[in-house]
């Protein structure tokens, strides 16, 4: 099982053999299945909290990408965000599977942050892009020339090690960089250590364990 943030929704995402399955916390979507079916299709199942369920197929499917980084979905529940094995991004209607729009590029699409309007993602290996959800425009690419793969602070920043003597805090609804981190900072297996802070330092109203160790920056 991989845990991981999008914006403020928190998904749970289990993988099987040709099944992938996330979940969510919040929004009205309960749940997202993906399977494996014949002929190069998938078959996706969408649990919504309200509205029953929905069901249908696609080749429109990159399996890997789902697995490694969950089912990105927008947050009205109308969307869904499929990366492509040969590079890009297609946005599908989350209860029909109907393509509303394809981004076309040769890069490998990776990590997705998923905002009200805007989506944020991992594009090939040094940059990333912001993309607006209703017209799938790309709006603003932000190099990140060492590595590009973030973590979700809360419901507007992302962390990124862009660079190689420094991380930076990104807000991930414009690409501006909001905080940067020197690298020696996180050396000595402290990163997951400093994402513990950083995440309780952007999300006061969460109780932060006594046992978290403090580090000085």
């Amino acid at each position: 099982m991989d845990n991981c943030k999008e914006g403020r929704y928190f998904i749970s995402t289990e993988s099987f053999s040709g099944h992938v399955r996330s979940t969510y916390t919040m929004g009205p979507v309960a749940s997202v299945d993906i399977t494996t079916c014949q002929d190069d299709l998938f078959e996706v199942l969408v649990t919504k909290k309200d509205e029953g369920v929905y069901t249908w197929k696609s080749d429109s499917i990159f399996m890997a990408g789902h697995i490694m980084y969950g089912i990105s979905i927008s947050r009205d529940g109308k969307y869904l965000f499929a990366q492509k094995f040969s590079g890009g991004l297609d946005c599908l209607d989350l209860s029909t599977g109907k393509l509303i729009w394809k981004l076309k590029t040769r890069a490998d699409i990776a990590c997705i942050y998923v905002g009200e309007k805007h989506i944020c993602c991992s594009k090939s290996h040094n940059a990333l892009i912001l993309i607006d959800i209703a017209s799938g425009a790309i709006l603003q690419e932000y190099r990140t020339p060492f590595f590009n793969l973030f973590d979700i602070l809360d419901n507007t920043h992302i962390f990124v090690h862009s660079h190689a003597a420094y991380w930076e805090i990104l807000n991930a609804n414009t690409l501006e960089q909001v905080e940067k981190i020197p690298d020696k900072v996180l050396r000595n297996d402290h990163q997951s250590l400093l994402l513990r802070q950083l995440y309780h330092c952007y999300n006061p109203d969460e109780q932060e364990s006594e046992d978290d160790d403090i580090i000085e920056m």
